[in-house]
């Protein structure tokens, strides 16, 4: 099962560093990240997406968006449409003040498999 993990950001880097660890905390190895950073977004927050990204090599990329719309949507909404088309089978959106359980994957695992 291929799983990715959308975590969309903006200027709260100490929120992301601490989201980063707790997904890190839950990761099996089954997950691919993007951190899809909002326009106007911090240097600290991309500093904290690159250091995530350096742990996980190949499994993480960054995605910086640029627009002129106000708010999270477009972020969130073009974070969507781009996993889609990677086609995993689970796609997770993960805020970055969002602090997941070390059984976040599984449970969602099992979840799906109750109710494809």
């Amino acid at each position: 099962m291929t799983e990715l993990v959308i975590v969309t950001a903006w200027r709260r880097p100490d929120f992301l560093s601490a989201c980063l660890q707790r997904l890190l905390i839950a990761d099996d190895g089954a997950q691919q990240y993007r951190i899809c950073l909002d326009r106007g977004h911090s240097r600290d927050v991309a500093t904290v997406a690159e250091e995530f990204t350096r742990k996980l090599g190949a499994r993480a990329l960054i995605r910086r968006r640029s627009h002129r719309y106000r708010g999270n949507s477009y972020n969130v909404l073009m974070s969507y449409k781009e996993a889609v088309s990677a086609g995993p089978d689970l796609v997770h959106l993960v805020e970055e003040d969002i602090f997941v359980a070390g059984d976040y994957f599984e449970f969602h695992r099992r979840a799906h498999q109750l109710t494809p």
